[in-house]
C-alpha cells in the first residue's frame, strides 16, 4: 500500500490575495498540474482541507464572506489529483457557518472525497493489498469563530487513546493527522512532544501534522515515524519563503514494515504548489530538508510589505474594503464587515 500526505490547503484566498490566490488560479488552471505526477504512484493521497468549499450566503463584496472560501466547482481537481480522504478538523472549517460546513462535507462526498474529523463519524479505514490502515483524525487549535463547536473533532486524548486500543487490533497501522502546534514556529512545541511520545506508547505508527504552515523535521525510527507538520501546499501566504517551502511525505506499507520518503515542493505567488527536487529516502533518524531560521521578528513587516507590492492585483477595490474595515474597527471599534455570526 502507497500513501502520500500533504499539509495544508486552502482552495480559497486570504485577504492580502483577493483575485490572485488559488481560487482566482483554479478559474484558469489546474492547482495540482505541476504535482500531479508526484502523487500518482500513491494509492490513498490525504491531506488537510483548511476552507470551507461552498457558494451558500457568499457575498463576493464582502471580504470577511468571500476570505478562504473555495468554489465547489474546484473539488474535482482534487479528486483528479488522487485525493481520497481529507481532514475537515481544522479552526477554518466551519468559518462561514453550519450551513457552509456542511455543504462543504456535502461537496466532498460528491467527488468521492472521505471527509475525516466529522464528529460522530466513525475512525475511516482504508485498504489495499490486505493492508488495513486506520486515520485519526482531530484538531487542537482553538476554532477561530466558534471556540464552543461540535461539527469536527477536538484532540482529547483519551479519546484518541480509546480510538487506537478500538482500532488496533482491527488494521495493520495506525495513523493520527493531527490540526496542531502554533504558528510562527519552527519546531514542535513541548506540549506536543509530549502528545507525540504519549499516542506513541498507545500505539500510534505514525504521528503526521498540519496548521503552522511550516515544514518541520521528520524523525522516523523502524516502526514509528514523527513528521509533525507538512507545511502548507496550496496556500497563497506568500509574504515569507518559509511559508512557500512545502513536501509529499510518502508511506509505503507492507503488514509489518514500512517505507518512507519525501518530495520538496515550494509555491509560487499564487500559492500553488510546483516539484522542487528529487524524491529522497528517509531512514531512521531526523530529516531537516529546510533548516528554517526560527527567527519571525520581521513577520510583519514582511506582510505589510507583501500587501503593499501586491496592492494592484486581483480584487484592489475588496482588499481596500478589508483594510479600511480593519483600521474602523481598531480605531474606532466601528465593523462595517460582519461575519456570519452576526448577520440575521
Amino acid at each position: 500500500m502507497k500513501l502520500a500526505f500533504v499539509g495544508d490547503i486552502s482552495l480559497g484566498e486570504y485577504y492580502l490575495s483577493f483575485g490572485h490566490g488559488p481560487k482566482s488560479y483554479a478559474h484558469k488552471r489546474n492547482i495540482f498540474e505541476n504535482v500531479k505526477d508526484v502523487l500518482s504512484d500513491a494509492d490513498f493521497v490525504f491531506g488537510n482541507l483548511e476552507t470551507p468549499v461552498s457558494n451558500i450566503g457568499l457575498d463576493g463584496k464582502n471580504p470577511e464572506s468571500a476570505v478562504l472560501r473555495g468554489d465547489p466547482n474546484h473539488l474535482s481537481m482534487l479528486a483528479d489529483a488522487g485525493f481520497k480522504a481529507l481532514s475537515i478538523a481544522n479552526n477554518h472549517i466551519v468559518q462561514h457557518g453550519e450551513d457552509v460546513f456542511r455543504d462543504t462535507i456535502k461537496e466532498l462526498e460528491k467527488n468521492k472525497i472521505v471527509p475525516m474529523g466529522v464528529s460522530g463519524r466513525d475512525t475511516p479505514i482504508f485498504e489495499k493489498n490486505g493492508i488495513k490502515v486506520a486515520i485519526i483524525v482531530a484538531s487542537d487549535v482553538p476554532d477561530n469563530t466558534d471556540k464552543n463547536q461540535s461539527s469536527y473533532d477536538v484532540l482529547d486524548s483519551e479519546k484518541i487513546k480509546n480510538q487506537i486500543r478500538n482500532v488496533k487490533d482491527k488494521v495493520n497501522w495506525v495513523i493520527l493527522f493531527l490540526h496542531w502546534g502554533k504558528e510562527d514556529c519552527v519546531l514542535p512545541n513541548p506540549h506536543q512532544m509530549n502528545l507525540i511520545d504519549a499516542f506513541k506508547l498507545d500505539g500510534a505508527n505514525f504521528i503526521i501534522g498540519h496548521h503552522p504552515h511550516i515544514f518541520y523535521p521528520i524523525e522516523a525510527s523502524e516502526k514509528f515515524l514523527s513528521a509533525p507538520s507538512l507545511g502548507n501546499f496550496v496556500f497563497d501566504l506568500c509574504w515569507d519563503e518559509r511559508l512557500m517551502k512545502s513536501g509529499v511525505l510518502h508511506l509505503e506499507l507492507n503488514a509489518s514494515t514500512f517505507t518512507a520518503a519525501f518530495t520538496p515542493i515550494s509555491l509560487d505567488r499564487n500559492g500553488v504548489p510546483s516539484i522542487s527536487g528529487s524524491t529522497k529516502c528517509l531512514g531512521e533518524g531526523v530529516f531537516d530538508p529546510y533548516s528554517n531560521s526560527p527567527d519571525f521578528s520581521r513577520i510583519g513587516f514582511q506582510k505589510n510589505i507583501f500587501f503593499i507590492k501586491n496592492i494592484f492585483r486581483g480584487e484592489f477595490f475588496l482588499k481596500i474594503k478589508f483594510i479600511f474595515g480593519k483600521i474602523l474597527n481598531k480605531i474606532f471599534k466601528i465593523k462595517i464587515y460582519e461575519n456570519y455570526k452576526n448577520k440575521d
